[in-house]
Order: C-alpha cells, then sequence, then structure tokens
C-alpha cells in the first residue's frame, strides 16, 4: 500500500476582521479616507488596552480590503482580542463620534469577527499569508445575518458588533483566560450560509447595547421568534433567550443576557 504524504500544520493565528456599516451609502470622496482610517483606528483600540505593541510588532499578516481590515496574530492575544480590545474599540469609536459630530459625519460602527485556527504564515506578509479554512470561518462569521442584525436592532451608539467563533470562544473564554466581568454578555448563535456551503456556531458580543438589543436580547430576530437560526432554519439552535448565570471553572463569573453553554452543560449537550 502506497503511504499518504503528509504536511506540517500552519501556525495557529489568532484573527481579527471588521467591516465598516453602511459604507458604500456614504459619499465616494469619503471612501478614501475613511479606508485609511480604519487601521488607525484598530491601533488606538490596541493602544487604550495596553497592547499597541501587539499591533505594532506581533502582526503576522495584515491588509485593508477598502471598508474592511483584517489581521493575525500569535494566539496567544486571543483572550485580549475578545474583551479587552472590544471594550476599547467601543470606546474608540465613540470618542471620534463625538469629536465628529461638529462636521455633521455619519458616526463609524463596526462589525468584528474573531476566530483562531491554523492558517499560512510566512512571516513577510505576503499575499497568501492568512490563506486557510479559519481564515475562510473568519469572513462567513463576519458577513452572516446574526452580527448584522446587531447593528440594525441597536442605536448608533452601539459602535461595535463582535462575532466570535466557538473554537475561540472555548479556548479563551470557557477556560477563563479571557477574564470577563459582568458587563460582558455572549448570546451562541448557529449561522447557515446554503449558498456558501457553510454552517457553524458562534458567539454574538456587543459592548455597549442599546434600543432593541436592551429591550429585546442579543439573540437574532428569527431564532427568538422560531427557534431558528438567522441565516437558515436549524433545529438544534440555541434555546430562546433568558437571563443565564454563567458558570466557569465550577464558580460562578457572572449573569448575563442570553444564553452561555458551561463547559459542564457542553458535555452534556
Amino acid at each position: 500500500m502506497t503511504a499518504v504524504p503528509t504536511h506540517d500544520l500552519p501556525p495557529y493565528r489568532a484573527m481579527l476582521a471588521v467591516d465598516v456599516k453602511d459604507f458604500s451609502s456614504r459619499p465616494g470622496r469619503d471612501h478614501h479616507d475613511l479606508t485609511e482610517e480604519i487601521p488607525g483606528i484598530l491601533r488606538a483600540a490596541f493602544a487604550r488596552g495596553g497592547r499597541e505593541s501587539a499591533w505594532v510588532d506581533d502582526r503576522c499578516f495584515h491588509r485593508s480590503d477598502g471598508d474592511g481590515y483584517v489581521a493575525g496574530f500569535r494566539p496567544a492575544i486571543l483572550p485580549f482580542l475578545i474583551t479587552t480590545f472590544l471594550s476599547e474599540l467601543q470606546n474608540e469609536l465613540a470618542e471620534r463620534d463625538g469629536v465628529g459630530r461638529g462636521d455633521h459625519r455619519d458616526p463609524i460602527r463596526m462589525r468584528v469577527s474573531i476566530n483562531v485556527g491554523p492558517v499560512a504564515s510566512s512571516g513577510g506578509n505576503t499575499i497568501a499569508d492568512g490563506s486557510g479554512r479559519a481564515r475562510i470561518e473568519l469572513h462567513r462569521f463576519l458577513d452572516c445575518a446574526a452580527v448584522r442584525q446587531a447593528l440594525d436592532r441597536s442605536d448608533p451608539a452601539t459602535h461595535v458588533a463582535a462575532i466570535i467563533s466557538r473554537h475561540a470562544f472555548d479556548d479563551a473564554v470557557l477556560t477563563g483566560y479571557a477574564g470577563e466581568g459582568a458587563h460582558a454578555y455572549f448570546t451562541p448563535v448557529p449561522v447557515d450560509i446554503p449558498e456558501k456551503k457553510f454552517r457553524g456556531e458562534a458567539y454574538l458580543r456587543v459592548p455597549n447595547a442599546t434600543g432593541d438589543l436592551v429591550a429585546r436580547g442579543l439573540q437574532p430576530e428569527r431564532s427568538r421568534s422560531s427557534g431558528t437560526a438567522t441565516d437558515a432554519v436549524d433545529a438544534d439552535g440555541p434555546t430562546p433567550q433568558v437571563r443565564t448565570t454563567i458558570t466557569n471553572n465550577d464558580g460562578v463569573v457572572h449573569s448575563g443576557i442570553g444564553n452561555l453553554y458551561t463547559r459542564r452543560q457542553r458535555r452534556d449537550r
């Protein structure tokens, strides 16, 4: 029998992708300046969280696609991305919105996707760096209806709606490394995008929930009303939203709006 050749697994990377809401509806004359502003906004959020050096020195790959940005980092920074970075990005955009009100600029609001997994990484930020299934998942989650709805159902004061892959959530949150406090709410959402032949599970997090997100919670509208996923019907999706006590390592961490599967609950599913 002929031996099947093996290949070395690429390095694991924590990955971040962002997209500006309603970018295409802004005047074309503003696109250039906003595209150039995005990396500076992200760097400022890292700096506010005390990790500017990670943005400067630890990016394994990074590139802009006009209305968004993607970057990969060493996996150790994953807990920071999920907690501190998201909160500081909300703060940075809120501050810029306050400064910009004088010239009638629309507020900058962002969807954020976070994932972790093996992807190509040469260390030279080549065009192929970041290639891999985990990178594809990163962008699928970023474009899913659940995170889009989170911004649509909130007031302009909500500048950030994030979606975190189950893999990233398990590695950074359930282990306790993310160090979440009582202000951080996660809601699990199944994602099904038939035209892309993609299915997955992820978790919504909105650092500053407003509007309908406060009145009715983070659970996407179709999930609340019918028990289905936002992108397609999924009978195995999360249960309707309730106020949940979140436990971690057998100790109570905080209570939050939404559903969170604890380590024990996951084993029983």
